[in-house]
């Protein structure tokens, strides 16, 4: 089937012809004035052949290359045809009269380019025997045609000169050709008849037929100006504009018009041939017709009879040929029954399901395999499309891939889920689409053979997904940050991976075949390392933590896992050991600790400075009463000693403060748990508000455990901190400390199978505030987790006592409720060791001195003044400077009268341990005495070792400062 494209601006250019023919004819039979008349008849004229010539143009530039071939000379003469009218409104309007004028050889263009245009839709679209036979229909008709305009014509010629005779004759000749030419197509190709076809044979039959009336006009001499006969030209060629904007043509395959058509060629030439004797009558019988339109009529009929021969044994040719092709298509039809029947017994006995459609999807044939698949007979399939068999979607699907193999020209794969009508079995197939093409190129549609790969597929996936796991875990041992080692069941190493080398320092050729106990850093005693044996070559797996040792003899700390491979007999093949170096974790956890520690103290410096306020507050009233009663010796010394108490508590408040805030984490040792949870709360009974009642209960048996003690301080200030957080907007807060021995009961030990002793202290920290849901309950430990609002806290409190706890071989469970509170719980068990870190010293008695010469040095002049009149009252010589440059210069003045050292570490321009090493270049003897307002344990002058040399930490008694210079002194 051919379609030529239509656009808007096709149908604009034809409407605009039609109106303006309208137009043109109605201001014909309406004007009175020649002038007029003439103006509206030329308006239908040139309206309908420019619109005519416009549509041929439009529908030339949207057409196939092929088409394009045919539409050019269409066009073409069209245009013509419409340049032929322009020249016509000239000539009219410059009163020329000659005939033939330059206008008619425009107007004859239109027939013979319209002939060429059909000539090469033909040569492009039909087979030799066709065209053949289309030229011979044609040149018969056309001679036929010319000798009966010549019998018709030349009665009228009167005075007509031969030249003009002729381009009258043309005119109906080459137009009635082209209508002819068109008309042959019709039963030589099958063509279907349709509108278009119909309409653009009646315009050039129209064509032909007006010129023929005008010229008989012509002949006659009768005027044509104004004529209604006139708008029969426009009409004719807007017939074919319309044509050619709705140009439908397409093969007809019904059987019963192509006997029509064979007909209809049949009795072609018997026609013609009637035509022709008609034309010869005419030319003898018509009164005063010329002897040569006789002999023209005569040789017009012997040519016409000499063409029907040829195309009549054309015709008995063809027939000849037709009996042998139908003799050898019965012999091949028998063969091809035979080669069918095969083919058939071979498409029914193969597994696969084969499949035959035409290009519209509708099925020509089938196996019984594919019977099987839609649950029906190949007969009850034929005819029908997968929309009458399966759902729209799958069956949009077999379309697309349908059409896809059509456009490709070549054959498409595709995988698809099948599921059978008949047993419902659903499988995967590999399907084949192939077009398939008849002798002469036509299309016939597609050949489709589906192969079951289920199980074949099953297979790949299981091949597949075997080889990407051993792929995967070849490059996870091989890219793994952890050791990895296998080994035989002798501990032989088998295997190691690059990061055993990056760790360990060994190569993999340095540890193959060797024992694993290369790594031995004999940190553990031989009692762990039988457990460990002990425990896999059990069967089962054995996780913690120890200290390997690596090539070049340095320690490092690891995690460890080792796990048994067991063989299909279930014996031990292997051990796969996992080694994880956690010594930057180690740090890390250190750095965490740290930054978690640094919040609670920040929370306790505020508690802290509240409690300082109040113990400026009472040392102001003590030295304002003692003031008042200057005469009072005793109430003086009262207040007096008020006034040392509370400073001495003060001093008490910034070393327990200092102690928390060491940076380091200590190794565990065994603690009296009753005296660090009195001194924990003392701690963080400073960052509780006023308004919070906070009680404290501790059972009266001593209970032992073995931790770090700083670290448990943390973990009992966290879940402090965090009972304070939830009590904001509680009406009676309260947050109550409790210690308790605790014996675990068998449920608790089947809950917590970590734990390694039943004899436990349990350490509360409950508070009556919001509670928590119990949804977030199972969060509340995870890193960087919190309930709080932006800003307050760092999500580390709980993760990091979690952590703290766990790793002392305890645990810490949580009960809550929304609205009423929370209680944490901490389980340590109890430490059998009687080992108890030593009690606090007592201050010692004040002792005298006897006129030893002390440099005194410190930049707080207060300190400074303060601290020498106590030495000057104790009986020693005070030699006072405000720095360590100061001091110096002092001491080189008065060194023979200098026998001790008493500095503070941090001063400007010179510190104390500076001041040390300058002084000790003059006498390497002299004793020295450093104290600092800092931690002493982690002071500048404590990380250098400074021989004879004592540290007194701010604030001191005097007391112990006189001890201190009397041990120095003796």
């Amino acid at each position: 089937m051919k379609t030529f494209p239509r656009s808007s601006n096709i149908y604009v250019a034809l409407f605009a012809g039609i109106a303006c023919t309208l137009i043109g004819t109605i201001g014909i039979r309406l004007a009175h004035d020649p002038v007029w008349i003439r103006i509206f008849d030329n308006l239908h004229w040139t309206a309908s052949t420019s619109a005519a010539a416009v549509v041929a143009w439009l529908v030339f530039k949207r057409a196939e290359p092929d088409d394009a071939k045919g539409l050019f000379w269409i066009a073409l003469g069209l245009s013509g045809y419409a340049v032929g009218q322009i020249f016509w409104d000239i000539q009219a309007a410059t009163g020329y009269t000659n005939f033939p004028a330059p206008s008619d050889i425009f107007y004859l263009l239109l027939g013979p380019l319209v002939a060429v245009g059909l000539f090469r839709e033909i040569a492009s679209y039909t087979t030799p025997a066709q065209r053949k036979t289309i030229w011979l229909d044609t040149a018969t008709l056309t001679v036929v045609l010319l000798t009966l305009v010549l019998a018709l014509y030349l009665p009228k010629r009167g005075e007509t000169d031969w030249l003009s005779m002729l381009v009258l004759v043309a005119y109906p000749t080459t137009l009635l050709t082209a209508a002819i030419t068109a008309l042959t197509m019709l039963p030589t190709l099958r063509l279907r008849i349709n509108t278009s076809l119909l309409l653009f044979i009646s315009g050039l039959v129209a064509t032909g037929m007006s010129w023929m009336h005008w010229n008989f006009l012509a002949l006659d001499g009768i005027a044509i100006d104004g004529s209604w006969f006139n708008p029969s030209f426009s009409a004719a060629v807007l017939l074919i504009a319309v044509a050619l904007a709705r140009w439908k043509v397409e093969v007809n395959p019904a059987p019963e018009w192509d006997r029509v058509c064979e007909s209809a060629l049949r009795l072609l030439p018997l026609i013609t041939v009637v035509i022709a004797s008609v034309s010869v009558v005419l030319s003898h019988t018509l009164a005063d017709l010329p002897y040569f339109v006789q002999v023209v009529a005569d040789t017009g009929a012997v040519v016409v009879v000499v063409l029907s021969m040829i195309r009549q044994g054309t015709l008995m040719k063809e027939r000849d040929e037709l009996v042998a092709l139908q003799k050898a298509l019965i012999e091949s039809q028998g063969q091809l029954v035979k080669e069918q029947g095969q083919l058939k017994t071979l498409l029914s006995t193969i597994p696969d399901l084969v499949w035959l459609k035409d290009a519209d999807g509708v099925y020509l044939s089938c196996n019984r395999s594919f019977e099987k698949l839609y649950g029906c007979s190949e007969h009850e399939i034929v005819g029908k499309s997968d929309y009458d068999f399966v759902s729209s979607e799958q069956a949009d699907s077999f379309r697309q891939h349908d059409l896809a193999a059509m456009e490709t020209k070549g054959s498409r794969i595709n995988e698809e889920w099948l599921t059978f009508a008949d047993d419902s079995y659903r499988g995967l197939f590999e399907t084949i689409k192939t077009p398939m093409y008849d002798n002469h190129g036509s299309l016939i549609g597609v050949l489709g053979i589906a192969r079951n790969i289920t199980e074949r597929k099953q297979a790949q996936d299981e091949i597949l997904a075997q080889q990407q796991e051993l792929s995967r875990l070849s490059q996870a041992l091989q890219q793994a940050g952890e050791c990895i080692i296998i080994t035989s069941p002798d501990a032989e190493i088998e295997y190691v991976n690059p990061a055993f080398s990056e760790i360990t320092g060994y190569t993999y050729d340095e540890v193959m075949g060797r024992k694993t106990s290369l790594l031995k850093s004999n940190q553990q005693d031989a009692s762990f390392y039988r457990e460990l044996w002990q425990t896999i070559t059990a069967g089962r797996k054995w996780e913690g933590n120890l200290i390997n040792r690596r090539k070049d003899g340095s320690f490092f700390p690891a995690m460890i896992s080792i796990a048994p491979v067991f063989n299909d007999e279930r014996e031990i093949a292997h051990y796969v050991a996992i080694i994880k170096d956690v010594t930057e974790l180690k740090q890390l956890e250190q750095q965490l600790v740290q930054i978690q520690k640094m919040e609670a103290v920040g929370t306790l410096v505020g508690g802290i400075a509240h409690d300082f306020n109040n113990m400026l507050a009472a040392v102001q009233g003590n030295l304002y009463v003692a003031k008042k009663a200057i005469d009072d010796k005793l109430t003086i010394a009262e207040k007096l000693e008020n006034i040392e108490t509370l400073v001495g508590h003060a001093a008490g408040v910034v070393r327990q403060l200092l102690s928390f805030a060491k940076r380091d984490i200590t190794e565990a040792e065994v603690i009296n748990l009753n005296r660090l949870i009195e001194e924990g709360f003392s701690l963080a009974r400073s960052t509780i508000p006023e308004n919070i009642q906070h009680k404290l209960q501790i059972c009266e048996e001593q209970l032992n455990i073995e931790v770090d003690p700083v670290q448990l301080q943390q973990v009992m200030i966290n879940l402090s901190n965090n009972a304070r957080d939830a009590l904001e907007g509680a009406d009676q807060p309260l947050i109550e400390w409790r210690l308790e021995h605790y014996v675990a009961d068998e449920p608790f030990m089947n809950i917590h199978p970590d734990i390694n002793s039943r004899e436990l202290a349990k350490i509360s920290v409950s508070d009556n505030g919001s509670g928590i849901e119990r949804e977030r309950l199972g969060s509340i430990f995870d890193p960087f987790y919190t309930t709080k609002e932006e800003g307050k806290g760092t999500g580390l409190g709980l993760a990091i006592s979690f952590s703290t706890v766990q790793r002392f071989g305890g645990v810490i469970e949580v009960d809550s409720m929304p609205g009423r509170g929370t209680t944490f719980e901490v389980y340590l068990p109890l430490s059998q060791s009687s080992q108890i870190e030593p009690a606090a010293e007592t201050e010692p008695v004040l002792a005298s001195g006897n006129q030893e010469g002390i440099l005194l040095v410190d930049d707080e002049e207060h300190v400074r003044s303060t601290t020498a009149e106590v030495l000057r009252d104790l009986g020693y010589r005070v030699f006072e400077a405000g720095d360590g440059e100061q001091a110096l210069a002092l001491y080189q003045e008065h060194a023979d009268e200098i026998d001790l050292l008493l500095s503070d570490v941090i001063m400007p321009k010179m510190g104390g341990p500076e001041l040390v090493e300058a002084i000790r270049r003059i006498d390497p003897e002299i004793p020295v005495i450093l104290a600092s307002g800092y931690d002493q344990d982690n002071s500048a002058s404590r990380k250098r070792v400074i021989e004879n040399c004592r540290f007194l930490t701010k604030p001191y008694s005097f007391e112990r400062l006189g001890n201190y210079i009397q041990q120095m002194l003796s």
